[in-house]
């Protein structure tokens, strides 16, 4: 009887969701075109993927369309909703809707029913190219040189050397020659490690080489990050004659022995240093442990290390990090053991009488002193816990992915305030984190104005930044969003709490991290106080980037 009631409702219950009509479907236009030249772009490929939230596992509604000789394009027939819409065409750099610089996300396209949009147009920016060669302290070729670009960035709002984003990299061929396409315009150094085929053996000439090795070189020919050379690409540039000479310097082996506490049985283990100074990220020097645990690493030049000793199984990664000093001598006897992680479990509740849609939370683990991240879940919804598994001791912070409008409350790990200070997690079994989730997070809406000009700025970055010491460090705490092409933004699910709004036509990510960065626009900021259930409306000028380069020289 149940089954055929539940039959009997379901016409009811579907007919009570609205319905889209032929003449709530939607379309959009406009003409693709050569930022350099302004020429029309043929074949380019537009895409524009539905970003509504749905139930998980919703399939997402994908359109897309090719421009024609005149680089116009148009599109009918489409969904009222939220896009995102994205150009891509060969030779040139991927561009979004209402992104200012290419390769950055951009703004939401929103459809309202039955409406026809116009004049959306895209400028491409041609790609630019490097090349060159990579010689030995001979003046000979290398081959299978691996070439890294660097730009300076900001990153935990410093500025250093960090790797190009999308991440070109590159190997030299037999004439020791790269060339790496597919670069927007910038300031750019250039980074390059070799690790010799003789690298891993016993050097047993008459006449012994000596123990060498060629560490990381930067352009044109130096060890030292600070006093790499950087050099500008301009767009659709192809900038040749970018040749570095490696450096060799005096090598060392390093020895010593690893235990496995974390998996019953003989499994591979593999050992690796990583320089403490890796701006690069370079491939560290590694390798596999014998069945003993006897690992060596051989050729390792003199510096500051940070070894990694780790293993796996399935699912299940385990791993141990220590610092270790290499000098002039070989490293002896060092002892590494790889304990079983542990479980976090993290226990949350949520204040009043909200009906949580939990398969929409989610939490992660961030390591303070990395990029690095561990994934929380299953949930279980008997006792309302999440469960990290095979956590490595360290320092982490807690970030909560949430539904719409809620944010966390609290986080504590026993005495300790985890929003604050973070969680330091040792060898022991942890008591759980006790979170509590609230519905009634802030939303600012507002709209971006520009003093000099008659009309609103459109898809200007609009950036809220935390006013609390202790949340400064932490990036979850800013939000970001790009204003639409009437100046127009919202900024949701905010935490309680004091921010400072700002508004550029344009910003490098993640300068707003940066103290020293945003001191001299304070007096152009907008101060606002966020409580629960805060709906606040605020208006914005915006910061041009004729006085952001002012400001920085």
């Amino acid at each position: 009887m149940r089954l055929i009631v539940f039959a009997c409702l379901l016409p009811i219950a579907l007919s009570a969701q609205p319905q889209t009509t032929l003449n709530d479907l939607c379309s959009i236009e406009g003409r693709v075109v050569n930022a350099l030249t302004g020429e029309p772009l043929k074949k380019t490929t537009l895409t524009l993927r539905n970003t509504d939230p749905g139930p998980p596992g919703t399939q997402r509604q994908v359109y897309s369309t090719v421009t024609g000789a005149d680089g116009q394009f148009a599109m009918k027939d489409i969904e009222p909703g939220s896009y995102a819409l994205s150009a891509v065409r060969s030779g040139f750099l991927r561009a979004s809707y209402g992104a200012r610089s290419p390769n950055q996300s951009g703004a939401t396209l929103r459809l309202s029913r039955g409406q026809s949009m116009k004049e959306v147009d895209f400028r491409l920016t041609p790609q630019a190219v490097i090349s060159g060669r990579v010689l030995d302290e001979d003046g000979d070729p290398v081959q299978n040189a691996r070439i890294q670009l660097l730009r300076l960035t900001y990153r935990s709002g410093k500025k250093q050397l960090n790797p190009a984003s999308p991440l070109p990299s590159n190997a030299t061929n037999d004439l020791g020659e790269y060339r790496i396409f597919g670069l927007q315009p910038g300031r750019y150094a250039l980074a390059v490690t070799f690790r010799s085929p003789v690298t891993d053996t016993v050097d047993h000439s008459v006449n012994p080489r000596g123990n060498e090795n060629y560490v990381p070189t930067y352009y044109p020919g130096t060890a030292d990050a600070n006093a790499a050379v950087l050099f500008s690409v301009e767009a659709g540039a192809e900038v040749r004659g970018i040749d570095v000479r490696l450096l060799k310097t005096h090598a060392v082996n390093v020895r010593g022995h690893v235990t496995n506490n974390a998996l019953p049985g003989r499994h591979a283990m593999m050992v690796s240093l990583v320089p403490i100074s890796n701006t690069a990220r370079f491939q560290a020097p590694g390798a596999p442990a014998e069945a003993s645990g006897r690992f060596e690493i051989r050729n390792v030049v003199p510096g500051s290390y940070r070894l990694f000793a780790s293993i796996s199984e399935g699912d299940h990664n385990y791993y141990t990090q220590q610092p270790v000093e290499v000098h002039d001598e070989d490293v002896e006897n060092l002892s590494v053991t790889i304990s079983p992680g542990v479980a976090l479990p993290v226990h949350v509740s949520a204040e009043g009488n909200s009906a949580v849609d939990w398969e929409r939370v989610s939490f992660n683990l961030f390591p303070t002193d990395s990029d690095g991240g561990y994934y929380g879940g299953p949930f279980k919804r008997e006792d309302q816990t999440f469960r990290f598994e095979d956590v490595s001791a360290g320092h982490y912070y807690l970030l909560g992915n949430l539904p719409e409008g809620y944010f966390i409350k609290s986080a504590r790990f026993g005495d300790v305030d985890v929003l604050v200070s973070g969680l330091a997690i040792g060898s022991d079994p942890p008591a759980p984190v006790e979170v509590v989730l609230n519905p009634n997070a802030g939303r600012i809406n507002g709209v971006v104005t520009n003093p000099e000009a008659q009309q609103p700025p459109p898809f200007s970055a609009v950036v809220l930044v935390p006013q609390e010491k202790e949340r400064r460090d932490q990036r979850w705490y800013y939000k970001t969003v790009t204003a639409d092409r009437s100046g127009n933004f919202a900024l949701k699910s905010v935490a309680p709490g004091e921010y400072n709004l700002y508004a550029w036509d344009e910003i490098e990510d993640g300068a707003y991290m940066d103290p020293d960065f945003l001191k001299p626009f304070e007096a152009k900021c907008v101060s606002v106080s966020v409580k629960e259930g805060s709906q606040l409306t605020e208006q914005i000028a915006l910061i041009s980037t004729a006085t952001l380069s002012a400001a920085t020289k």
